[in-house]
């Protein structure tokens, strides 16, 4: 047994204190986390004549508690390194089990919640220790194999991942919660307009249209390629990730451990960061934010579009996803969808019959906003395939009157300063654009023959908006510099 004795009894209330067991005396050290029935403590064991030693303690029904030992046995990684979770015992009584955990090489004592040191701790460590959760300790349990699901569907496997079915969340059920959610959305000063075909979302002057995200929930486009999955620890949070001081990483929540879509592990992480971690009400800054996330290249995350009270976040994000690219590729249609059902799960906790704060109404809010914006990207995707192959659209298009801009038919996030530049690119498009003009014009100051600080902060925004519509900023195809001086917009670069 765990606790170098038998258990004599445990608590009904698993945050008693004073927990004794024979020839053994347990402290519990502090809570760590609570999700669905199921409490996770840490815990010191002192015994007389031995060192003392620390775990974490996983309690609840015995059901749950069994189901998840059973699958931390059959999908936890054989090969166990110095930062893995190792499951050293059981108990159990009548009413109640539990299930210990001891982290290889460190006291319990000496560790922090992920989501503390994202919080608290400087963005470099916050980096390093996710460097060590996707590089090692997850690299353990899924070995850096993936396999092929042809038997699925990517959107059945999340259906199934989140128990929609046995949980009873139907299509009809979706819609008509959102349908009471979007009528208590005016009081945050935005209007949202919800029917079964799509959702308007309006900030004062700015509206712009979506496809209903539960109506694509069931009717996913294909991506074209097979389906891949690989062996997964489960859910991963900000509260049930352990880091110590040296950044390395331990889990400590399996119970919804096995074969998850390929992209599940970066995914998870990033909406519990996106959704979960967020701590304005500013609905303006975060429908930006959502506008720079969904129309951004996975691997191109221009953080400088974001509100400064979002930027933390955002960075966390762009960090994430960093490592995503090197399974995703070029093809983030994957990594979309599985944002569109993490948010969508998310909102089946609304319930119509309560009256959210304002906290509860400004998350739920957001997390239509961001369901809508993914959905109109993955309508989009699928869109420009045909039999999986993309179509040949090339050049960019911008609708003025919705601030959307297109380049070879996919969404680019262009907004402020940058998309007044290029809607004055796009207005003289093929002509050349002189300094002057682009001064004057788009910044809106006087041009001082041999003031290098106008030039300066000119070729400041022409290298952002490059970084934002170009695939190669280095090499442009679009935004030209134009031999006399100034630059020019190429509309469709293939045509000489």
């Amino acid at each position: 047994q765990a606790y170098r004795g038998r258990l004599r009894a445990l608590p009904r209330n698993p945050m008693e204190s004073g927990l004794f067991y024979e020839k053994s005396q347990i402290k519990i050290d502090r809570l760590i986390w609570h999700h669905d029935g199921r409490v996770a403590i840490t815990i010191l064991t002192f015994q007389e004549g031995t060192v003392p030693e620390s775990f974490v303690v996983v309690c609840g029904p015995p059901d749950v508690i069994a189901e998840e030992q059973q699958r931390y046995r059959v999908h936890a990684s054989k090969a166990f390194g110095s930062s893995n979770t190792i499951l050293s015992g059981q108990a159990e009584t009548t009413h109640y089990a539990a299930i210990t955990y001891s982290l290889a090489g460190v006291d319990v004592e000496h560790v922090q919640a992920f989501a503390d040191l994202y919080q608290n701790g400087s963005e470099k460590r916050f980096n390093t220790a996710l460097d060590h959760l996707f590089q090692q300790t997850l690299t353990a349990w899924h070995q850096a194999t993936s396999f092929r699901a042809d038997a699925q569907k990517l959107d059945e496997l999340y259906r199934e991942r989140f128990n929609w079915a046995s949980r009873g969340i139907t299509q009809e059920v979706l819609n008509d919660r959102m349908k009471v959610l979007v009528r208590q959305v005016p009081t945050l000063g935005c209007n949202i307009s919800y029917n079964a075909k799509q959702i308007t979302i309006r900030f004062r002057d700015h509206e712009r249209s979506y496809p209903n995200p539960v109506s694509l929930l069931y009717n996913i486009p294909d991506s074209g390629h097979p389906l891949l999955v690989i062996n997964t620890p489960g859910y991963l949070s900000g509260d049930n990730i352990l880091v110590d001081a040296n950044h390395q990483t331990w889990l400590t929540d399996f119970s919804a451990s096995g074969l998850a879509p390929l992209l599940w592990n970066f995914v998870t992480l990033e909406a519990a960061i996106r959704f979960d971690q967020i701590d304005t009400n500013n609905l303006q800054a975060l429908n930006e934010m959502e506008q720079c996330l969904v129309e951004s290249e996975l691997g191109r995350l221009n953080i400088q579009d974001v509100d400064t009270s979002l930027r933390k976040p955002a960075k966390a994000i762009r960090a994430i996803r960093q490592h995503a690219l090197h399974e995703a590729g070029k093809d983030s249609l994957p990594h979309h969808i599985g944002m569109l059902f993490q948010a969508m799960n998310r909102l089946v906790d609304f319930n119509p019959a309560l009256h959210p704060t304002v906290n509860e109404l400004v998350r739920f809010t957001h997390l239509l906003i961001a369901a809508a914006m993914i959905a109109g990207k993955i309508e989009q995707a699928g869109q420009t395939k045909t039999g999986g192959a993309m179509t040949a659209e090339i050049g960019i298009r911008i609708d003025q009157d919705n601030g959307a801009v297109r380049v070879d038919g996919r969404q680019a996030h262009v907004t402020g300063q940058s998309f007044i530049l290029l809607a004055y690119l796009y207005e003289h498009a093929g002509q050349r654009c002189t300094k002057r003009d682009l001064i004057e014009e788009v910044f809106n100051i006087p041009y001082r023959e041999g003031d290098e600080s106008q030039v300066g902060r000119l070729n400041t925004a022409i290298r952002r908006l490059r970084e934002k519509i170009e695939e190669e900023p280095s090499r442009p195809r679009y935004i030209l510099t134009a031999t006399s001086g100034g630059y020019r917009l190429a509309l469709d670069p293939t045509s000489g």
